[in-house]
């Protein structure tokens, strides 16, 4: 992670996002890192359940169990809850839209390269 990324405080550790994308499908992929290294996916992919959006992902149970995914909420990375508790095998997630804007301020090349792979009619929005 470079040293002017902008970061955010969760639980004494200064995080960063680094936005990518999940082959399957070319779905939104967010992760948390820290001094370089992941801290940990915010979201997963689940191939069976819609994500209607380009900006809608399902969020990581650990990211929401750990109350990282209310931290992204108040600073504004996750604009919105969809659905919560979306049940997938053993396990539940919150379906979530993620605001573009804000993401942009965490990782502007790694967004415009996830939006070159899945809408490349929106480059530069």
């Amino acid at each position: 992670m470079k040293e002017d990324r902008k970061t955010f405080d969760f639980k004494d550790n200064k995080l960063g996002l680094m936005v990518t994308y999940y082959s399957y499908r070319d779905r939104l992929a967010v992760l948390c890192i820290k001094d370089g290294e992941l801290y940990s996916d915010i979201t997963i992919n689940l191939p069976d359940k819609l994500t209607e959006l380009p900006n809608y992902a399902f969020i990581d149970g650990f990211a929401k169990d750990s109350g990282l995914e209310k931290t992204l909420i108040k600073i504004g990375v996750i604009k919105e809850v969809i659905e919560k508790d979306v049940q997938y095998n053993m396990g539940k997630y919150d379906k979530v839209a993620f605001d573009f804007d804000v993401l942009r301020e965490y990782d502007p090349i790694g967004l415009e390269e996830y939006l070159d792979v899945k809408l490349p009619f929106m480059k530069g929005i």
